[in-house]
């Protein structure tokens, strides 16, 4: 039975609709209460959501690639799926789902949504301006598909499209697209939707520098905003600012002050005044740009317009009147406070950096300066200057003294202690380390203390790694031993091997440590030509080894020493062997069974890729009920974007190793990142593996159809064929609650249902009828064919 049906089963129905927002973790659809038998599709409200949903799913799941994809770095395939979200727009049969749809791709300040704003300014950043096109012309399309009545959404589109073509210098294009949503302004009802209709056309035609018409349309909405009945002066102040703005950036300077001065709120007046400021600068009038400034009295616009101006002029060649400016920021910071992390990416992007720890140096303590320093930390660490990335994190540190709160400090120096690790300024994090200490609000300086001994050892600061382990309370041998093992290292690496073993003694009494150190020492004495020495010290190392008493150590550390000889060059079949032999032993261990992750992500993060495939399917043979073993490599090389390998590695291997679901994600990983054709080689194998069940089946028809393949009948006729082995009874009901039943998504006519109207979606209808007639109960057989009814001829 299908979910349709549930409310007819719920004895109070207030309750079920309750409770249905909590149902979603079932994978089950909200019920609809109306119920049309033989209802022709696109006419019955089940037709109406059935296919409403359906289609709306086809164009977000593309538009949900696209996201990920350019988040990943994938242009291209991010705008193939954008592209073809907006092309599947044309497919929406009901107007007020395509207008929803529509509002998604150009909603603003939304977590989801916004793809053709994020899309395309994503493509215009990295350069690509010709994928950007390609992408507007999808969009125009879909703009033209709007019904009539919905101008104002259109100009809103319009608007959008025009700005990203003038842009990237299409101004022909961008004018022809404004002069279209101009045409559709008078059809819009009400006043006060007029004035931001012609104030955003308005500003699209500044984008494209067609002044006269912008200052045109900018006075016609003004003489709108006289009769509009604002609910208060902040809403009229926030219109006329706007229609001010426009003036100011069309060069019509006087008009814009006229306009300023009429409005009450002074963050709105201000903010105009500085509009105008930055407009008299780029039209030459330094002198009036002075005039202005003086002007400003308000926090957020005296330091906007300040730096705007500045960078303003840098940009045209005169750094010494930018400077001038950036000085006046520095001081309305030092009376205001720091702006935040906005002026702070603005100017280290324009190359003033030096400027923000100026005014970082006067602005008020507090956790925003702070942030500041640490965001200039940052950006010196990208640009590849890690000794001033270092000083600056070292002034963080310092300033985090005059944060009030303490849990604010916790913060800051946990998070400049990450930092200072990724610098590999080991002192500083040893530093931020001691005053968590003191302050007593570290979790676990043990640890802490741990991994800036074993770092600074490794990166050869040995002095200091000896410093940090004096910190770690004796009793606690083991973090001792584990810096200890590589301080030995490090002796070894600078050549001091008599220095290197005495280190190595002090780890005897943990074999595990003392074994480990070995190796570094002996391959250490195969780097200095000492080939007799070090065979000798890498097996005493192995000999350590051998003789530990518990399985898991004694695994983890040969291992530990097969994969240290394999990284320097030097591996040793042997022991690897020896290595497999080991994990059905410590597999059978539930005590010991741990260990195996770290010995199969270890030879993963190597990227020894052949030695790890070999260990990770002897894992998983011994431990076939956790399928982590089976696509950690595939999904590390997913990550790397190494597809050819990852592809490789799952057709090497035989169709039961990987678990279907982590197919199926692989495959959509693949689609995300447009490599089609290895995301259909992998539904191939899905399609026909031992493991496949209805639910994944039909997931893999799914995935056919979003790629447009054909094999979508082929597949879900085995999904019919998996669907009938389902036992027990044709309808079965889940009690959530005392008061709330629904259908089992997972019983024998729940799944043929689906079937069913999955071959309607693929235009089998015929085939689709006779998957309904299997069903046996009236109500189920019903239902599904009310379904299936509404892709009748679709």
């Amino acid at each position: 039975m299908g979910n349709r049906q549930i409310i007819k089963r719920v004895r109070q129905r207030w309750v079920a609709m309750a409770c249905l927002g909590s149902v979603g973790w079932l994978g089950l659809s909200v019920p609809k209460l109306s119920v049309s038998a033989q209802a022709p599709a696109g006419q019955s409200q089940i037709c109406i959501d059935e296919t409403s949903f359906y289609q709306r799913d086809r164009v977000t799941v593309h538009a949900y690639w696209s996201e990920q994809a350019f988040r990943e770095g994938s242009l291209q395939a991010g705008a193939n799926h954008l592209v073809k979200a907006l092309e599947l727009v044309s497919t929406v049969e009901q107007d007020a789902t395509k207008v929803q749809i529509l509002e998604e791709f150009v909603a603003e300040n939304t977590i989801t949504g916004g793809w053709l704003l994020h899309g395309v300014d994503r493509l215009m950043a990295q350069g690509d301006t010709d994928a950007a096109r390609t992408v507007l012309l999808s969009a125009r399309d879909a703009a033209q598909e709007l019904p009539t009545g919905y101008s104002r959404l259109k100009i809103k589109l319009l608007t959008t499209m025009a700005t990203d073509y003038g842009a990237i210098g299409d101004l022909a294009v961008a004018g022809d697209l404004l002069l279209q949503a101009r045409q559709l302004e008078p059809n819009l009802e009400g006043v006060e939707f007029k004035v931001n209709a012609l104030t955003s056309i308005a500003q699209g035609y500044n984008e494209i520098r067609d002044y006269s018409t912008a200052t045109e349309l900018a006075a016609q909405a003004l003489q709108l905003v006289a009769v509009v009945n604002y609910p208060d002066s902040v809403s009229r102040d926030q219109a006329v600012a706007a229609i001010a703005t426009i003036y100011a950036q069309a060069g019509d300077l006087d008009q814009a002050l006229t306009l300023a001065q009429s409005i009450e709120q002074p963050y709105e007046r201000e903010s105009v005044i500085g509009d105008v400021a930055l407009s008299a600068v780029q039209a030459g009038q330094r002198d009036r740009t002075k005039d202005l400034v003086q002007q400003l009295t308000l926090e957020q616009p005296t330091i906007r317009a300040l730096q705007e101006i500045g960078l303003h002029l840098a940009s045209i060649g005169d750094k010494t009147e930018a400077l001038s400016y950036f000085n006046q920021a520095i001081v309305a910071i030092e009376t205001f406070g720091y702006p935040g992390p906005q002026f702070t990416q603005a100017m280290v992007d324009g190359g003033f950096a030096e400027q923000v720890l100026e005014a970082l140096a006067v602005a008020p303590a507090g956790r925003i300066q702070v942030y500041g320093l640490m965001d200039v930390a940052n950006h010196y660490s990208t640009v590849n200057n890690p000794a001033a990335a270092r000083n600056v994190l070292r002034q963080a540190l310092v300033a985090t003294e005059n944060v009030e709160q303490t849990y604010e400090q916790q913060a800051l120096w946990e998070e400049i202690l990450r930092r200072a690790m990724v610098l590999e300024d080991y002192e500083l994090a040893l530093s931020t380390v001691e005053t968590l200490v003191a302050k007593e609000l570290t979790y676990d300086e043990l640890s802490d203390y741990t991994a800036i001994g074993g770092a600074a050892a490794r990166s050869g600061q040995i002095d200091l790694a000896l410093q940090v382990v004096e910190r770690i309370d004796p009793s606690y041998r083991s973090n001792r031993h584990r810096v200890w093992r590589e301080i030995a290292g490090a002796y070894a690496v600078a050549g001091d091997f008599e220095a290197a073993f005495a280190m190595a003694e002090k780890t005897q009494s943990s074999a595990e440590d003392y074994a480990q150190a070995l190796v570094k020492i002996g391959l250490s004495q195969r780097q200095a030509g000492l080939l007799d020495e070090s065979a000798q010290t890498i097996d005493r190392a192995v000999q350590v080894a051998e003789g530990l008493p518990r399985i898991g150590s004694r695994l983890e550390t040969l291992n530990f020493i097969a994969l240290a000889q394999t990284q320097a060059g030097q591996p040793v079949p042997e022991l690897f062997e020896r290595v497999l032999g080991m994990v059905g032993e410590v597999a059978a261990d539930p005590y010991e069974s741990f260990t195996l992750q770290t010995v199969g992500t270890g030879w993963v993060n190597a990227r020894e890729y052949g030695l790890a495939l070999r260990l990770l399917d002897a894992i998983a043979q011994v431990t076939p009920e956790n399928p982590l073993w089976r696509t950690l490599l595939v999904e590390r090389l997913m990550a790397e974007k190494d597809y050819a390998t990852a592809l490789d590695i799952i057709e090497s291997r035989d169709v039961s190793t990987i678990e279907v679901d982590e197919m199926l994600q692989i495959a959509d990983r693949y689609i995300q990142a447009g490599q089609t054709d290895q995301a259909v080689r992998i539904l191939t194998r899905v399609s026909s593996a031992p493991g496949s069940g209805t639910r994944q089946l039909l997931r893999v028809a799914e995935l056919y159809a979003h790629l447009g393949q054909d094999p979508v009948s082929p597949v879900l006729a085995r999904a019919f064929e998996m669907a009938q082995t389902v036992p027990g009874d044709e309808s079965k009901m889940l009690y959530i609650k005392e008061d709330l039943i629904v259908d089992d998504p997972e019983d024998r006519g729940s799944l043929y249902e689906e079937i069913a109207v999955a071959y309607g979606r693929a235009g089998e209808f015929e085939q689709g009828i006779a998957i309904v007639q299997a069903l046996q109960e009236r109500d189920t057989r019903e239902q599904a064919m009310n379904r299936l009814n509404c892709y009748r001829g679709f």
